[in-house]
């Protein structure tokens, strides 16, 4: 079984702003924090975000 984290992080600071564990839009993540930053508060636009995948495994025992 696999699961998803997603992370919105800052370009500008790198602070995380946003974590979820399902696949949802850029645009989606965005609402909760009214599109800005909350460290630094820079208007974060949805265009702007790249995606990198991580394959991880984990074992129950």
């Amino acid at each position: 079984m696999s699961y998803y984290n997603i992370q919105l992080v800052c370009n500008k600071c790198g602070s995380l702003n946003n974590r979820i564990s399902n696949l949802k839009s850029v645009r989606d993540m965005l609402k909760p924090i009214n599109g800005t930053c909350k460290n630094c508060g820079i208007l974060l636009n949805p265009f702007d975000f790249g995606i990198s995948a991580e394959r991880r495994y984990e074992k129950f025992v």
